[in-house]
This record gives structure tokens, C-alpha cells and sequence, in this order.
């Protein structure tokens, strides 16, 4: 029972969370296990798939940079959520929030300058912008 409970959540956050480049020529996605969620990019076709971020994390909310050389995304992997960037080849892993409150779904301007992400703390839900 559990497998095939794995197994459906895999297929419907990938299905889900999927997210397309501009070109459509790569599939950005996400895989959910028990303890760890990892971004794992691939052609369109699906082939040449690969892991953008290391096991053991938890990594979401992907979203593409316009020029689509890079990936923001949401990680806990240092306790807390907070927004990172990485280039598509998994290269260049950068912290772009570093704060106690919970950052997430951050999603970047069109021309790539400025971000908007939503944060989660007290008193309130904020919604932010800043500059990359």
C-alpha cells in the first residue's frame, strides 16, 4: 500500500509541478520522497534527465529565470525556507533569502533584475520584492 502511495504522489507532483521553458525545450520537475525533494531537469522528450540538487534536501516551488539560465526555487536545506537560484546545469548554487521566516514561491521579473517571493512570519503573510 505504501509503494503505490509513493508511487501516485511522485506522478501527481510531477505532473503538478512541472514547468516549462520558454523554448520548451526542457522539463524542470520535482521528485518527492519520504524525507527529501529534489529538482531534476530533462529534454522535452524526457530524455537526458539529471538532478539539479544534491539528495537530502528539500527543494520546490521551481520557477525559470526568462533567459532561462536560471532556476529559482524554494529550500529548507539549512533549516529554514528560503529562496535559492542555480544554473540549469546545477552549477552555481547560490542562497538568495536568509531569513527565519518562511520564504517561498519566489518568481523572477521579466527582464530578470528583480524578484517578488511570498514570506511567511509574524504578524503576518508579506508578500516582498528585491533586487538579484
Amino acid at each position: 500500500m505504501i509503494r503505490h502511495f509513493r508511487w501516485l504522489l511522485f506522478l501527481v507532483a510531477t505532473m503538478a509541478i512541472s514547468k516549462f521553458c520558454l523554448a520548451a525545450d526542457h522539463i524542470l520537475f520535482l521528485r518527492i520522497a519520504l524525507s527529501e525533494a529534489r529538482l531534476f531537469i530533462s529534454n522535452a522528450d524526457g530524455s537526458g534527465e539529471r538532478a539539479l540538487t544534491q539528495s537530502g534536501a528539500l527543494d520546490y516551488n521551481p520557477a525559470w529565470s526568462s533567459n532561462g539560465d536560471w532556476i529559482v526555487f524554494t529550500s529548507e536545506r539549512r533549516g529554514s525556507a528560503d529562496l535559492h537560484r542555480i544554473h540549469t546545469d546545477g552549477t552555481g548554487l547560490e542562497r538568495l533569502t536568509d531569513d527565519p521566516a518562511f520564504d517561498a514561491q519566489g518568481s523572477l521579473s521579466p527582464d530578470d533584475q528583480q524578484m517578488v517571493f511570498v514570506s511567511h512570519g509574524p504578524p503576518e503573510e508579506r508578500i516582498y520584492g528585491c533586487w538579484t
